[in-house]
């Protein structure tokens, strides 16, 4: 009865000190520091600690504005996919390419998954940014140029603008100088398949380019891409900013 007795104590002087001991000894972030790295750009750098030796680990960034609305972060680069654990993790956000001329704080997380099936999420940091997101016109403006294919947007006809509708409805005009061999579209830099097809129209527009489909809620940018026999390359480009 003694013996029972402590072995019962024991187990419950040393179950409490497991169950801790592998409560700290989770993998996690740690050391996360976001710095400005030149306009409209964050480094943001961290540490995969208390890791096995076969894990390996995919990384988000959650972003938001301070009112609360979810970003959509697309523009990312660095330790992201299939990496392992261990010290100087860095992945870059190039800011201006997800969000069109801000100025003010973002709060941030970095969600780790592992592919044992263990996750987990930084506290939030609130960043301050500015974005001055100049568009750049992307098009053959050289007539003289014959290696280019001129590209111009007709709906919408404007280089940035706002709609509360989903759907969009998109047509553009191209004018190639040689012949065309590819025409890609391009939805936040996802591959739009053909719907429509293209077809000439009438006036000096050799090819239309006509497809609809969703936007996500937020900024969004259309992409057009031109590639004729030779393998040179056109791209236009529009923002298309959703809100409900």
């Amino acid at each position: 009865m003694k013996l029972l007795i402590f072995i019962s104590n024991l187990l419950l002087f040393t179950f409490p000190i497991y169950l801790f001991g592998n409560q700290t000894n989770k993998t996690e972030i740690r050391n996360l520091k976001i710095l400005n790295e030149g306009d409209s750009v964050l480094a943001i750098y961290f540490d995969i600690v208390n890791f096995k030796k076969a894990e390996h680990f995919d990384i988000e960034l959650n972003a938001k504005f301070q009112a609360g609305k979810s970003i959509d972060v697309l523009a990312l680069s660095g330790d992201l996919f299939g990496i392992s654990g261990g010290n100087g993790k860095k992945i870059r956000w190039n800011i201006s390419k997800d969000i069109y001329d801000f100025n003010g704080f973002l709060s941030l997380k970095l969600k780790l998954t592992s592919t044992l099936g263990n996750s987990f999420q930084t506290e939030a940091k609130l960043v301050k940014v500015f974005v001055n997101n100049a568009v750049e016109e992307t098009e053959n403006l050289d007539p003289n140029n014959e290696l280019l294919s001129d590209i111009e947007w007709i709906k919408p006809n404007t280089r940035n603008t706002t709609v509360t509708q989903k759907q969009l409805s998109i047509q553009a005009c191209i004018r190639p100088k040689t012949e065309v061999s590819e025409i890609n579209l391009y939805l936040n830099n996802k591959f739009v398949p053909n719907t429509r097809g293209f077809k000439p129209i009438e006036g000096n527009c050799k090819i239309a380019v006509k497809n609809e489909f969703e936007l996500n809620e937020g900024l969004n940018e259309i992409r057009l891409e031109i590639i004729d026999k030779q393998g040179n390359k056109t791209e236009n480009f529009i923002l298309v900013t959703y809100t409900k």
